[in-house]
């Protein structure tokens, strides 16, 4: 009960600030010109829409965290799934100059709900870009490289049961060390002055427990790197098809 009390408490607070902006706007729009007060409205509306995802993602979290979705999970083509999500961001990173790059071993499968773990990576892939190629305090900004890799790993530091690992990778400035234990935090921002409300990697850390996986975050020399793991399908049997490479050097 605690526990519900303190998530209730924390949505309330993260929401109270953006409805009292919406509030406050739409009484002043009462005393503007006809251009201003379209002006606002229009501004109000983009910000109503954004609560509304804001709500969606909430209750999406809610949803995985009950564990009744477990009922319908079957077989999950780790490959396909990647190569349909890879193709879907590849054209939001080249318009900027950037470069997404796919590498993943073949047959690779896993038994969960493909929808949600494609969510979980798009999430992912949504921070690399958000911050890959970001400047230090007084760095030069670069364009955005974002590796998304797959491969059968063990659970942790070459032990425990083996997996499926899926990894995202960006060149950004990485994470200040000793706030990347609260990056699944609801509503917790790294840094205020990206847009979002905090949920993103939260409903990835709610989707990966579903699983009966682990999610982590390691800073690199250059950038961050997500990792996924999950369990891999008990029948899984090795492969001899190729693997599968998008955007990667021939």
């Amino acid at each position: 009960m605690e526990g519900i009390r303190h998530v209730s408490n924390t949505i309330a607070h993260n929401l109270r600030t953006p409805l009292t902006r919406i509030t406050l706007q739409l009484r002043n729009a009462r005393g503007l010109a006809p251009e201003a007060q379209a002006a606002t409205l229009a501004r109000v509306a983009g910000e109503v829409e954004e609560l509304g995802v804001v709500f969606d993602k909430l209750l999406q979290i809610a949803e995985v965290e009950s564990g009744t979705s477990r009922a319908q999970f079957g077989p999950v083509d780790i490959n396909a799934l990647l190569v349909d999500v890879a193709e879907f961001y590849e054209p939001l990173v080249d318009e900027n100059g950037g470069r997404l790059a796919l590498d993943a071993q073949p047959a690779l499968e896993v038994l969960g709900d493909g929808n949600l773990i494609a969510s979980a990576v798009a999430n992912l892939l949504d921070n690399a870009i958000k911050y890959g190629g970001a400047a230090e305090a007084q760095g030069p900004t670069l364009a955005v490289r974002v590796a998304l890799m797959a491969r059968r790993a063990p659970m942790e530091d070459g032990q425990g049961a083996m997996g499926i690992e899926i990894l995202v990778q960006d060149n950004g400035p990485g994470v200040d060390p000793s706030l990347i234990e609260k990056m699944t935090t609801r509503f917790f921002r790294a840094r205020s002055d990206r847009s979002g409300y905090g949920l993103g990697l939260a409903s990835v850390h709610a989707i990966v427990q579903l699983h009966g996986g682990r999610l982590a975050f390691t800073n690199l020399p250059r950038g961050l790197q997500a990792r996924i793991w999950l369990p891999q399908m008990p029948t899984a049997a090795a492969s001899v098809a190729a693997p599968i490479q998008i955007g990667m050097p021939s």
